[in-house]
């Protein structure tokens, strides 16, 4: 029986976790491993398993908050 293939969504929504968060955690290496079929992204249920099992997202490290202060400046300058 082949492997079953997730994409980055169905992954994501399994771990409940947002898409973009996961999407971060792959590029920066610390997320599970990703095959690509046709270009397209996609993860084994057997790697997701694996990425979980090994503690997923224990060592991940902390916000420095620059996006936040962003868009709170940007809202700001928005409404002056």
């Amino acid at each position: 029986m082949p492997p079953t293939l997730l994409t980055i969504t169905e992954a994501a929504q399994l771990v409940r976790m947002h898409r973009r968060s996961l999407d971060r955690l792959i590029a920066s290496g610390a997320g599970p491993r990703v095959t690509r079929l046709a270009g397209r992204p996609l993860i084994r249920e057997d790697d997701l398993a694996a990425w979980i099992s090994a503690g997923a997202g224990r060592d991940l490290p902390e916000s420095d908050g620059r996006r936040r202060r962003r868009v709170a400046v940007e809202v700001r300058d928005a409404a002056a």
